[in-house]
Order: C-alpha cells, then structure tokens, then sequence
C-alpha cells in the first residue's frame, strides 16, 4: 500500500481511499484505464496479458511498481505524478527509438526485400 501524504488525487479517485492511509493500487489502476478512455480489451492486447490477469490486477490492493510501471507506459499516462515511488522505475519511451544508422539499414533492407519480392512476382508470372 501506498501512503496517501504523498499522493495528490483528483475528485474522481475518493473510491480508491481505503482509508486515510493509503490507496489500492489495483483500483487506482482501475481508475486510469477509466480515466483513460481506453478499453480492456486494447488495453490487454498491448500488455500481452489476458483479461483475467487484469482483473486479477485490479483486486490486488498492493499491485508491485513493475507492473503499474508497464500499464503507465502502455496507457501513456504518467502514474508517478499521483505514485511517486514509480519515478525510479519509470522511464522515456522517446529513449527506445533505434538510431539514424540502424534506421537507414532498416530502410535499406525493407527496399531490397521489396525489389526481390518483385522479381520473383515477374518470374512466378512468366512461368505460367
């Protein structure tokens, strides 16, 4: 559980205070899916999870930080504004992206790829 001092909630969250503690991280993740706009279901496929585990989630009031750090990023929102101990997990999804060299490389493959696909079409045709 997570002490609720350093926590700031909006109105919408009071569901989640299970006293004047601490918050259920399940039922605040509950709440950001919610907030969120999303649904379960694209939520679940871009996690690799199934519902169930999510709901499993959702009843666990002291859901570990790698797994709110995982839903943060697939959501797009930042739950270490309201969670901070997440900072130290969290992390740019900006810093993934591959470098110039490796995206030229890429770009090169992908257009030779493209090119054989094209003869062996030409040739699979003339052989009829």
């Amino acid at each position: 559980m997570t002490p609720l001092h350093s926590i700031a909630f909006s109105k919408q969250h009071k569901s989640i205070i299970l006293n004047q503690w601490f918050v259920h991280r399940g039922q605040f993740l509950k709440e950001m899916v919610k907030e969120s706009g999303r649904s379960v279901t694209w939520l679940t496929k871009k996690m690799r999870i199934s519902r169930t585990t999510y709901y499993n989630h959702t009843r666990d009031e002291d859901l570990p930080a790698h797994l709110l750090t995982g839903y943060s990023h697939a959501l797009g929102v930042d739950f270490s504004q309201h969670i901070p101990e997440l900072k130290k997990l969290m992390f740019s999804v900006k810093d993934t992206s591959p470098p110039k060299e490796t995206q030229d490389a890429i770009s090169y493959w992908k257009q030779k790829h493209d090119a054989l696909l094209e003869k062996w079409d030409t040739l699979q045709k003339n052989d009829r």
